[in-house]
């Protein structure tokens, strides 16, 4: 009976694996640009649940033979495949990243985690503030004015905002009345996100951050004396083709889709920002995320990840009227020093 218990076990955190991964298309609004590639884990899970099931209520004396058992084994402990590779995977995004950017240690702030990266050293450094997937109403307002203090507090040179400010159009006068406390010593610059887009939003809302003296960056660039910014809004936005002028400065990219990534890497992003996957809203230890919107796998709900020297972050965010397990919010700070 402790075989059919770690069968039944890994089966059905298997099948959990495998729901979230069917309900990421369904958090897209079954776009067809999104479909994990977790799916094979998820199918050899649903297996293992089924195999199981047809023992336990129709053969049961099968349990007693021990090449059915260790089928039913092996079956389930191959739903911990694609967690083990994915971990691997992570661990070696860790190790080229810290050539890069330094990962220090988390902090609270209120009822916020606060990730802190670094690049460079020696002098004093451009302090970049992240927040992303605000999803504001009713119910978040009074958390969203405290996440605004702490903001504040943290004195950043410049803060991004990489999309999703909204869950109704209705409602941007009241963030807006949020947001007009936000500071920066210098700009506050900016995206949309796909809901922004799918609540038809898109006009109301930059008109109202526009006012503010927010900058938005869909296909454009500013440069300032330590760091050029630029952003986009694709696949849900429209842009021109964008061509960053030759710069040694460090280029950081706002995309609040983080699969993204290759587009801004091939522009010259040294650095792209972004939100959009939550990382993954709920958490099962080494199952990791549930549900994710991404085209790119599971991999795309971790926070920093690496390749040829260019760097992705990944914010969890700030969105609160979705239900978070093991999975705090949080904003990001980067502090630029070279």
């Amino acid at each position: 009976m402790v075989s059919a218990a770690l069968i039944l076990a890994l089966a059905i955190f298997g099948l959990l694996l495998f729901i979230g991964r069917v309900s990421s298309r369904l958090t897209e609004r079954i776009s067809d640009r999104y479909l994990s590639l977790d799916i094979p884990s998820g199918i050899l899970c649903v297996l293992a649940v089924c195999l199981y099931f047809y023992i336990m209520f129709c053969r049961r004396d099968l349990f007693d033979d021990p090449v059915f058992i260790w089928i039913l084994i092996g079956i389930s402990v191959l739903t911990l495949l694609e967690p083990c590779i994915r971990h691997s995977k992570i661990l070696q995004n860790k190790i080229d990243a810290a050539k890069i950017l330094r990962t220090l240690e988390p902090r609270k702030l209120g009822k916020v985690i606060c990730q802190h990266y670094e690049i460079g050293i020696g002098e004093a450094p451009v302090r970049i503030v992240q927040l992303s997937d605000l999803h504001y109403n009713e119910l978040s307002a009074l958390f969203l004015a405290g996440v605004v203090k702490e903001v504040n507090n943290l004195e950043p040179d410049y803060i991004l905002v990489t999309g999703d400010f909204l869950q109704k159009v209705g409602e941007v006068g009241e963030l807006k009345d949020l947001l007009k406390d936000l500071r920066a010593k210098n700009t506050v610059f900016y995206v949309l996100g796909n809901h922004d887009f799918w609540i038809g939003g898109e006009e109301a809302i930059c008109e109202a951050l526009n006012s503010l003296g927010w900058v938005r960056l869909n296909g454009r660039f500013v440069e300032t004396e330590k760091v050029l910014f630029f952003g986009t809004e694709r696949p849900w936005g429209k842009e021109e083709n964008l061509a960053l002028p030759k710069s040694e400065k460090l280029k950081i990219a706002l995309a609040h889709d983080p699969d993204e990534w290759e587009n801004t890497a091939s522009l010259g992003a040294d650095v792209t920002m972004s939100g959009h996957t939550h990382g993954g809203q709920v958490r099962f230890g080494l199952f990791g995320p549930l549900i994710l919107p991404s085209q790119k796998g599971a991999m795309r709900a971790e926070r920093v990840l690496c390749k040829d020297e260019h760097i992705l972050l990944i914010s969890r965010g700030l969105g609160k009227p979705y239900i978070r397990f093991c999975n705090p919010t949080e904003i990001s700070i980067l502090d630029v020093r070279r």
